[in-house]
């Protein structure tokens, strides 16, 4: 076993050399189970990548999903808003078409009334074609846009053009000669009330021009502060009087449920508060205050508004823009309304004469206002 060893003067055994070369070869099979467990963590690197990979896939796509799923959401209750309010569109489109179709046919089966056949024959036409204007304004504010550019258009043409008003002379309250005279400057056509002779019927009374029927208001709206003047003239004067002072009474209270009611829904109750100038509720705040005093039960805030007072609200640039510029349409038109029914509001609330001319102004412009508000709700 040693001679080979001996031989050459080796020390080692071949049982030694045995054992190297097995040795080496564990060595080389280690190297290759790294090798390979390398290759094995390769691949599960490689996969645990591919699954986190589509894992994140998988999360961006769900994420994806709900994100359209609250735009379809949107776009859904968007739809549903879209129909309700095209229903009431169509429901106020309705309406007016119906509303328009019954004043044109009562319009077109009016007749006029009985004419005095003692009246000379141009005396005869003169009053017919006052009938007839006055009936045409009646068509007019009761089936055109209240607000609207045509029936704006006809009312300035008939009952003066008051876009330039800002203050009214104090002399129309007490002096109705003065009134007329102011109404005539603005270009009122007086003509369609003026009869040829004192013995030709009033065409005021005679055409059928409807009064205007203003909703009912609730009890917190009104200032408590009214009551009937007493008139001083008598007779037919006295009953227009107070005709006149109910309808502006009823009138002027249902405005104030309008704007209170409109613009609560628009800011919330603190628009008392926010949306009006401190002057003004100030001045409110005191009328309540002195009520208070005298025993009157104490009211809403706004049942102390003034008429007046209610146009500042409407025409305030925020307010008109969010709120009642969806109503009136043109600031301008609504503004030339509250002017108008100034002279009478107020010679009515003072006990003043009341004119044919200012009885056609309340007529129409009061009709204008229910309309326009009827339209809107």
């Amino acid at each position: 076993m040693f001679k080979q060893s001996e031989k050459y003067g080796f020390t080692e055994s071949i049982s030694t050399v045995g054992c190297v070369s097995s040795a080496l070869q564990l060595k080389k099979q280690m190297a290759g189970l790294a090798t390979f467990q390398s290759e094995v963590d390769r691949i599960g690197l490689g996969f645990l990548g591919d699954v986190s990979q589509q894992g994140a896939t998988v999360q961006s796509a769900l994420a994806e999903h709900k994100k359209r799923s609250v735009a379809l959401a949107s776009v859904v209750a968007k739809a549903e808003a879209d129909a309700v309010a095209l229903e009431k569109y169509r429901r106020g489109v309705m309406l007016r078409l119906q509303d328009s179709a019954a004043m044109l046919q009562k319009a077109m089966s009016v007749t006029a009334p009985t004419i005095p056949s003692h009246l000379g024959l141009e005396d005869t036409l003169t009053t017919m074609s006052h009938l007839r204007g006055l009936q045409q304004v009646g068509v007019h504010i009761n089936t055109l846009q209240p607000y609207g550019r045509a029936l704006t258009a006809a009312m300035r043409s008939t009952l003066g053009d008051w876009r330039s008003v800002r203050e009214l002379p104090t002399r129309v309250f007490s002096d109705p000669a003065a009134r007329l005279a102011f109404y005539s400057d603005l270009g009122f056509n007086r003509g369609l009330l003026n009869s040829p002779r004192k013995d030709s019927p009033n065409v005021l009374r005679s055409v059928d021009l409807p009064v205007p029927t203003v909703p009912d208001a609730d009890e917190k709206y009104d200032g408590a502060g009214y009551r009937v003047p007493e008139i001083a003239y008598g007779g037919a004067e006295e009953e227009r009087a107070v005709q006149v002072f109910r309808a502006v009474r009823r009138l002027e209270v249902w405005l104030r449920q309008v704007v209170d009611e409109l613009m609560t829904e628009a800011y919330g109750p603190s628009w008392l508060d926010e949306q009006m100038d401190k002057e003004t509720r100030t001045a409110w705040v005191a009328r309540r205050e002195a009520g208070a005093e005298t025993g009157r039960p104490s009211q809403p805030l706004i049942a102390y508004a003034f008429f007046g007072e209610l146009l500042k609200i409407i025409e305030r640039r925020d307010n008109w823009r969010n709120v009642f510029e969806l109503v009136f349409r043109r600031k301008q038109s609504v503004q030339e309304t509250f002017w108008r029914l100034t002279p009478v509001r107020n010679c009515a609330c003072h006990a003043r004469l009341i004119t044919a001319e200012d009885v056609l102004l309340l007529r129409v412009e009061t009709t204008r206002l229910v309309r326009a508000v009827g339209m809107h709700g």
